[in-house]
């Protein structure tokens, strides 16, 4: 979102991540990222470019959530590449 969430659309976002867990499906969720608990101190202005995408620090961003939500590290892992 580069505006502010509108009720609705939280509404929408708890019945999807809702949907996803019930069908056991994966997902890394950037929300608290760009609006919520792990925003960091820069404005959305920073973060989108004019034309709409991601500006550097949006995709700096990007990279931390998947990175965080260790998916692509469990599944690694569960792959055995370690040789173990």
């Amino acid at each position: 979102y580069k505006r502010k969430v509108y009720p609705l659309e939280m509404l929408e976002r708890r019945i999807l991540k809702n949907i996803l867990k019930q069908e056991n499906i994966n997902y890394i969720d950037t929300y608290d990222y760009f609006h919520g608990r792990l925003k960091e101190n820069t404005s959305l202005k920073n973060i989108y470019m004019k034309n709409g995408h991601l500006s550097p620090k949006g995709n700096k961003l990007i990279f931390k959530a998947i990175i965080d939500s260790g998916f692509y590290w469990k599944k690694f892992l569960s792959m055995n590449y370690l040789g173990s």
